[in-house]
């Protein structure tokens, strides 16, 4: 698997990455800095999902600036999820966070899922103090924790988002499952024995929002389809879908 040699660090940070050139660079300086403060080090490994502007050029630019940074640029558009599955079988941490590439979940909090980590969870969920999510947000997250909930055994204590922590071999659990329909949400929760929240700021997103009924109705079904129990789901290569990458997590 790709990445998996290599030196140990203590943290990778996955970032699927869409259409974010005006943003990403400075998503990028935040979570530098954060690993700069952190005992054990740290990566990060970006995920260019296709993006049809000019984001492969910044991710480029940064990996070859910075050897801390890993940055792998996709053929075509797989999806969040498959995006980050990818980027996870690129990082070496002890644990992964993975975060959106809009800083509207600040690269800091993490800190604070380390910090559960350590108390000895294997799967952390950022739970936001205050959400800064419009209503159909709101509405859409509701009905993900009852999907959660009624598929993949989310315990009634647990939120979940997309600011996740997971710890190694879990991640290694996860990656194994070979489809092309991939709830990574899902696949942690099933592959977890002990999973925890922490408490997390939220930011107001930068620029405007996209989230649709279109994209809450793309989601269900997601979530939905790709249950173990759907015998359709079909099996995938995920490294046919790499064009390139750039950065020392690439060696080995």
């Amino acid at each position: 698997m790709p990445g998996t040699e290599g030196s140990p660090k203590r943290l990778s940070v996955v970032i699927a990455v869409y259409n974010s050139e005006a943003v990403v660079g400075a998503m990028l300086d935040r979570t530098l800095a954060m690993l700069d403060r952190l005992p054990g080090g740290g990566e990060i490994v970006l995920v260019n999902d296709a993006s049809t502007d000019g984001s492969w050029d910044v991710l480029r630019r940064r990996a070859v600036e910075d050897e801390r940074v890993v940055a792998v640029d996709l053929k075509r558009n797989v999806g969040q999820h498959q995006a980050l599955m990818i980027g996870l079988g690129y990082s070496r941490g002890e644990y992964a966070a993975t975060l959106d590439d809009d800083l509207q979940n600040p690269p800091e909090e993490v800190e604070h899922l380390l910090r559960q980590a350590d108390a000895g969870h294997d799967l952390v969920f950022g739970r936001f103090r205050v959400k800064r999510h419009g209503p159909l947000r709101v509405a859409g997250s509701k009905v993900v924790t009852w999907l959660n909930r009624w598929l993949y055994g989310l315990p009634r204590d647990l939120v979940v988002s997309n600011v996740r922590l997971i710890r190694r071999d879990v991640i290694e659990r996860v990656l194994d499952w070979d489809s092309r329909r991939v709830y990574l949400t899902g696949l942690a929760i099933t592959h977890a024995n002990s999973p925890a929240n922490a408490v997390i700021e939220h930011s107001l997103r930068d620029g405007r929002g996209t989230y649709t009924l279109w994209r809450l109705l793309r989601l269900a079904s997601m979530i939905v389809l790709a249950h173990p129990r759907f015998p359709w789901r079909g099996s995938t290569h995920r490294q046919a879908a790499v064009r390139n990458v750039i950065g020392t997590s690439s060696v080995g």
